[in-house]
This record gives C-alpha cells, structure tokens and sequence, in this order.
C-alpha cells in the first residue's frame, strides 16, 4: 500500500505491540496482567508517527517491546523499527 500511496502525501506505517498486550482480547487464563504491554505505552511512538517529524516516514513497521515506561526508544515507549 505504501507503495501505491507514493508521491501523494500520505505515509503507511505499521504499529504493534512487541508481546502479549493488556487488553480485553486476551482471555482471563492466568496471564500476569501487570507483567503484560500496557496500551498506554503504544501513545508516544503513534503520537511521533502522526507528527510532522515522521512526515517522510513510510513503508515501515514499528515494534513496541517494553512493557513500562523506563525503556528508551521514541518518547517513553520504547518502539524500535524493525524495517520493511
């Protein structure tokens, strides 16, 4: 889709969580909820994303690895690119 999207402005990017992540999708079957990627760390590398400063950014995939805020990476998330 990147690809097709070219030279028109608009950037196609790919965003996940690097790991089981605290949500609703994952049954109640004995998982470590604290232990999990909590949603709120995928808000500063898609905030990045959306800003003028990943404007040229396109056809990528981002992979948020940690699981707290301590990690370094984009703003407090953590998210490493992991290439095409």
């Amino acid at each position: 889709m990147a690809k097709d999207l070219e030279g028109t402005g608009v950037t196609v990017n790919v965003l996940v969580p690097g790991g089981i992540t605290n949500t609703p999708m994952v049954s109640e079957s004995g998982f470590d909820r604290t232990k999990m990627i909590q949603p709120e760390v995928m808000a500063p590398p898609l905030l990045w994303l959306v800003s003028d400063a990943a404007g040229k950014v396109t056809a990528r995939r981002f992979l948020e690895l940690c699981a707290s805020s301590s990690a370094i990476g984009h703003g407090e998330g953590g998210a490493v690119h992991s290439g095409r």
